[in-house]
Parts: structure tokens; sequence; C-alpha cells
């Protein structure tokens, strides 16, 4: 699934990461399309933000890091943010999967540090891992 020798190297992590961001994702209802974001490089860290006013219809939309995983397909491996709601980790990811937890549609923020390691280390972003989905 990865190159864990070059992921468990500490200064990739440790050095100052590259600035990503994206605004504006549409996130479609729970029976739409996924949206997935891709990265040009394994993350250092990443925060994502329902950027749905919390004065709008709640509008809660699913994180995950497979297609699988944010479908509850088979297990629910996937977070959920309401509105105006974000959350920041420290994640090893080349892919975020988006989806909406109800059938509102939601929007999305994601910022991330890109270390210097391409995506190539991390086969299919974790996908059939567990927990992952």
């Amino acid at each position: 699934m990865a190159n864990v020798d070059v992921l468990n190297n500490v200064g990739y992590f440790l050095a100052s990461a590259a600035p990503w961001l994206s605004s504006s994702i549409a996130v479609e209802a729970l029976t739409g399309t996924i949206a997935q974001v891709t990265f040009p490089g394994v993350t250092r860290f990443v925060t994502i933000k329902n950027t749905v006013s919390i004065l709008s219809p709640i509008a809660p939309l699913r994180v995950g890091f497979s297609a699988n995983g944010v479908q509850a397909s088979p297990n629910n491996n996937y977070l959920v943010l309401s509105n105006g709601e974000s959350h920041n980790a420290p994640w090893k990811v080349t892919d975020l999967f988006l989806l909406g937890d109800t059938a509102i549609a939601s929007t999305a923020e994601v910022v991330a540090g890109i270390t210097s390691l391409p995506t190539t280390v991390i086969v299919n972003n974790w996908t059939g891992t567990a927990g992952v989905g």
C-alpha cells in the first residue's frame, strides 16, 4: 500500500510544507457524485472546512480517504463536518473524498501542506486498508 521506509523518514515531515489551497469545492448531496481532492504530493497536514454558513439549512458533509469510505461501503470510514465546522490533522495522504451526509449539497475548503514526497509513495491513497474503506 505504501512505501513505509520513505513515509517514516521524519525529515520530510519536519521540514516546512509547500502551501496548497482549494476553496468553493462543490460537495453533492448523499446520492450525488463524490468530490475527489487530489494533492500534488504527500501531505504533511490537512484542514477541511464545511463552508456552509451556520445560518443556512443544515448541510453536513462526509470526509474520507476513499470513495468506499465516504459511501459507507462496507463500513462508515468517514468523519462528518457540520455547517461552519473544520478539522485539522497531520495526515499523510494524496487524496480526500467528500460527499454530502444528507439530501442537501454543501461546499468545502481544503488547506494542506505538501511535502516533497511524490504521490507514488502511497499507492491508492490507503484505499482498502482498515479504517479507510
